[in-house]
């Protein structure tokens, strides 16, 4: 019975330092988690913030070429306005 015992309080001791092993183990991993669920949370802000500026600069694009697109047009114009005065000057020369 003693033998038994001895046995059984052995056994304890050996599981006593598995459970402790296991709860170091534990609670390491819910850390690293816990960093992990931080650097998700820092990632889903940056990447919110990186979506507004894509769409700012989108805009900003859009701008410049509509913009681009009238100065092409006031352009022409004065490419059609300059040959007429060219056209003019010289049959007013001649």
């Amino acid at each position: 019975m003693r033998k038994h015992i001895e046995g059984c309080e052995s056994k304890n001791v050996d599981l006593s330092g598995q459970i402790r092993s296991t709860d170091i183990r534990i609670k390491e991993r819910d850390e690293d988690l816990y960093v992990v669920k931080r650097d998700i949370e820092g990632q889903v802000v940056t990447n919110s913030n990186m979506r507004g500026d894509m769409n700012a600069n989108m805009q900003e694009k859009e701008a410049l070429e509509r913009h681009s697109r009238v100065l092409l047009g006031q352009n022409d114009d004065l490419t059609r306005e300059l040959e007429r005065f060219v056209n003019t000057d010289e049959v007013l020369r001649q």
